[in-house]
């Protein structure tokens, strides 16, 4: 008798069709476990690059602050400078009408 699409027939209970069964049903869960688990890596390798680029974004962020600021204190000092030689200026134009004693001589 031939073996039905049940499983019942002739050699239906014969001990090594029933230990293929179960090494291929064994060999399927294993394969069905370790592809979740790999999937279960690569969603914490996920996780973990978004961790990663949150973190590069608010380094980024944080130098391009810095930077703004320097570059307006950099402009701060810039104007500080002329401004200060300005009045350096203005001061050696006040002072040169006084004579020293020495140079006083030599004029008369």
């Amino acid at each position: 008798m031939r073996r039905d699409f049940d499983g019942r027939g002739a050699g239906a209970g014969r001990p090594g069709d029933q230990a293929v069964d179960r090494r291929e049903r064994g060999t399927g869960v294993l394969a069905i476990r370790r592809a979740t688990d790999v999937r279960g890596e690569i969603s914490n390798a996920s996780a973990e690059q978004s961790q990663g680029m949150a973190q590069i974004s608010a380094a980024v962020n944080d130098m391009d602050q810095a930077t703004q600021q320097n570059a307006a204190l950099v402009e701060q000092g810039a104007a500080a400078a002329a401004s200060l030689r300005q009045q350096a200026d203005q001061l050696v134009q006040a002072v040169a009408v006084f004579m020293l004693r020495e140079n006083a001589a030599a004029a008369y």
